[in-house]
């Protein structure tokens, strides 16, 4: 259960599906990620590997975030990553159970799109 009192950290563990998914799409960004919530309206996640920040545009408020990610203490790319997640914002309990499903399914269309860049040929000039 979510406090009242906001700010609200607490321990977490982001499914392997979702972080792996992260990583990937992330490697091929270079970078940082900034994506919209499938099924999610107005909010919006952008993510790097220190953490992930959750916003809504319509309220113009930072939801949620999350970091401390603790990827070596699993045992296997099929294990959760265990983290830190922060309750910024009340409205965070209206989404909070569908995030992770939806991030997943942004995330796989996201690495659809984009295709990894391809190694370059070095060419003597003048040829």
């Amino acid at each position: 259960m979510l406090a009242k009192n906001l700010p609200s950290v607490g321990s977490c563990q982001v499914p392997a599906d979702c972080y792996n998914l992260f990583r990937l799409v992330q490697r091929r960004a270079g970078g940082r990620v900034d994506v919209g919530l499938t099924d999610l309206g107005d909010n919006r996640i952008l993510l790097s590997a220190q953490d992930w920040r959750c916003w809504n545009r319509k309220l113009d408020a930072l939801l949620l975030t999350w970091d401390d990610f603790r990827p070596a203490h699993r045992n296997g790319l099929d294990e959760a990553v265990a983290c830190t997640l922060t309750v910024h914002h009340p409205y965070s309990r209206t989404i909070i159970h569908r995030v992770y499903h939806s991030l997943t399914e942004r995330l796989r269309w996201e690495l659809s799109c984009r295709r990894p860049v391809e190694a370059g040929r070095v060419i003597a000039w003048p040829g």
